[in-house]
This record gives C-alpha cells, structure tokens and sequence, in this order.
C-alpha cells in the first residue's frame, strides 16, 4: 500500500492466476484489506484501476475514488465558490452526498440559477417554450456568461445556433447543473417527437407546415452547459461528455460464445446485447436503467416459473368472483390466468441458475434496484436513479451475456456433435 501528501492512496496486490478463487473476482466490485474482521481493521478500500498478468503473477493496482484521478472532463471556465468547486469535483469522482461531511455546504445561499445548454441541430427563429425550458437562437444567450472572464471555450459556447434555457432553484452549482440539463434533455426530446407529428392538424386545431426530412433528422443536447446564479452570479462554463475514445486493447472476439449469442435466432442475447450498449453508451440515466431492464427481459425470455396453482385450485378462484359484476369477474380471470407466470427477477433468478452465472446475493440485489427504480420512473412514483447502481448493473450485464453465450456455445457444439 502506498500514500503520500498530495496522491490518492493506492495498493499493489499479486495474485495466484491458478487459485481457485480467481473465477469469483469481478474488478469492478469495492477491494478491501484488512487485518481482520471488522471495519476498523481495515488497511485499504478502494477499486481496481488496472490488472495485468506478468508470468504467472497477477498484478492487479488498486486506488481509493479512480474517479478522482480523471476530475471535471473537458474545458472549463468558472467564478464559483471553492466550496462548490470542490463539490462538483468529488460528486463526479462517483462519491454520493450520505459519503460526504463537507463543512459550509448549508451556507452557500439557496438561489435561482441560469442554466443554458446548445442543441446542435436544431433551428428557430423565434423563441420556443416547451415545458419549463425555452428554446432561443443563437445570439440571445450572451447573459449566462456575461460574469466570467473571457476563455476559449466560451467563445466556442456563443458561436452555436440554437440553445435551451431553464431556470431552478438550487444551493450548489454542480446540483442546479444537474436538474437544469435533466430539464433541458425531457425538452429536446419532447422537440424531436414533435418534429415527427405527422399529422396536417395538431391537437390543437391548427394547420402546420411539414417536410419528409423532419423523418430523419434529430436535435441534441450540445457537449457544453453554462449556468448562472442569478442572485450571487456565481458562473460556470464547462464541456461534457467530451472524453475521446480510448484505445482500448482488444484481445478476443469472444470466440464461440460471441458467434453463438450474436448468430442464434430466438436466443434473444443478440437483442440484450444491443439493449446492454444502450446502457453503456447513454448519458441520460433513466434511459440506461429502462435499457438495463429491456436486456434482462431478452436475456430471460421465456424462462418458466411455475407457481403451482393447479386447474382447480384456479377454478375455485373464479368461483368465489361469481357474485361480481360482468367487468370485476373479467378482471379476476385474468389475474388468475397469470398465477403461474412469475415476475422478471424471479425468472431471471432461474435463468441465472439454468446458465451458470455466478452471481452473489449482492448482486442480485443490486439488479433488483435497478429494475425497482425503473418501475418507479414508468409508473410515475418518482424520477431519480443512483447513477453508482447503474454503472453496476452495467457490469452484470457484460457477466450475463458471457457466460450465457458460452452456456449456448456448448449446446450447440454438443448438439451437433457426432454420436457414438
């Protein structure tokens, strides 16, 4: 283990790539050394950063918060507090606000922020309200940015030709940021639906003008976001999303297992795979976690749990709603059609087990959170997700499809293979 004033601390682990062991470790979970069993003998917690085999070691670099290593992306131009300079920096490391004692977060002042972000593809003429956002054209967003001294990437941050405009209330930079663009994003979106309204009439009663182009193109949230407090003038400027591609080692195809998840008809991994990437790729996190459940309802399919209500016990069901009404007696039918048909994570529970997937309670556990925040997001309880969950259930999935692609690799090399 290594620390020092100014660095992250870090840990080096070698590991046996023969042990026995080697097939439950998952380098996205939390790494903790310990000299015993209880918290306060802990020596280390953080995350692996890196793992590489070197002749027959294992060496695997672990550093407490990774995220920290790789702050704020992009350019960014600010007159801020420090305090909410500070914040924004630990909230993007991945450290949520219950792992947080930050002395003076209470006193920064409660205000209303400016929060402006370019959407590229996009063209108005006029001033478009959808919602609480506005959509303006370029050149009349020049206020959000009046306050900070000038910067590169605020001139690139003018120079675009339309821009949505919302307004919240927060008491830190880094949260209005994050409401505003949430805003900002269900506006864009509501926009290109919009521009797919084919109809010559609008709900409305009114006759609008439309072209076959409107099929194919798309309005995005541009890389850039600025925000302005309008009581204390507190600023910010700064690019998102900008991370260019890494170049990433590739080192297997995937084998038997990619051609037998992405060539099998009716296995639905090729469409939980694309579901899974979805997930990975999108920045918009209730769209990450509905793609996280679209793959696990492809990934069970038709997996069968039966609960074991047998013909007449359903009978007796059925009987006991006579004294209903005609509709009440319709309902319970169907209900009692779909006793036997179990709920996605008990069949994925099953399905798991028929492929051989190691998976913890914990993590199982994790997958069931994700998909109860997507329940709660489609019927309406609430809108917010935990992003640290997300990025974990991101993880599972890749495990899933692995392993359940190689689980179908075998079958199908055994089915065709040559009998005795």
């Amino acid at each position: 283990m290594h620390a020092a004033i100014n660095e992250l601390r870090s840990a080096d682990i070698s590991l046996d790539p023969n042990s026995p062991v080697m097939a439950d470790i998952d380098y996205t979970t939390q790494v903790v050394v310990a000299q015993g069993d209880t918290a306060k003998s802990r020596l280390f917690t953080g995350n692996v950063m890196a793992a590489e085999l070197d002749d027959d070691v294992l060496r695997v670099t672990c550093s407490v918060s990774p995220a920290m290593q790789e702050p704020i992306a992009g350019e960014f131009a600010a007159k801020t507090a420090a305090l909410d300079t500070i914040y924004a920096l630990v909230r993007e490391a991945g450290i949520p606000d219950e792992r947080m004692d930050m002395q003076g977060l209470d006193e920064l002042p409660l205000e209303i922020f400016e929060v402006a972000a370019p959407v590229d593809g996009l063209v108005i003429t006029d001033r478009i309200t959808v919602a609480s956002t506005v959509f303006v054209p370029g050149g009349a967003i020049s206020s959000v940015t009046a306050l900070l001294d000038p910067h590169p990437i605020i001139d690139d941050f003018l120079n675009r030709r339309a821009y949505a405009v919302t307004y919240v209330t927060a008491g830190l930079v880094f949260n209005a940021e994050k409401d505003g663009l949430r805003r900002i994003d269900s506006a864009v979106a509501w926009a290109n639906v919009s521009l797919r309204f084919s109809n010559a009439v609008t709900p409305g009663g009114r006759v609008v003008d439309w072209s076959r182009r409107q099929l194919s193109q798309l309005a995005v949230r541009g890389d850039l976001v600025a925000l302005r407090g309008v009581s204390t003038g507190r600023s910010w400027v700064r690019r998102i999303n900008s991370r260019p591609p890494a170049d990433l080692t590739m080192t297997s195809g995937g084998g038997p297992a990619a051609a037998a998840a992405l060539g099998t008809p009716g296995s639905g991994l090729r469409e939980a795979t694309a579901a899974a990437a979805r997930a990975i790729s999108s920045s918009v996190p209730s769209s990450r976690i509905t793609a996280i459940s679209e793959c696990l309802e492809f990934y069970t399919g038709s997996t069968k749990v039966r609960y074991g209500f047998t013909r007449a016990e359903r009978r007796k069901l059925l009987a006991a709603a006579g004294e209903f009404g005609p509709e009440k007696q319709n309902r319970v039918q169907q209900m009692v059609g779909l006793l036997n048909q179990a709920p996605l994570m008990a069949r994925l529970r099953v399905k798991l087990a028929q492929d051989g997937v190691p998976m913890t309670g914990g993590d199982v556990n994790t997958l069931e959170r994700v998909r109860a925040q997507r329940n709660d997001l489609v019927h309406g309880r609430h809108d917010r997700v935990d992003e640290a969950d997300i990025e974990r259930a991101v993880a599972l999935l890749a495990r899933i499809l692995r392993y359940a692609g190689a689980k179908l690799a075998s079958e199908t090399r055994d089915s065709v293979a040559p009998s005795e």
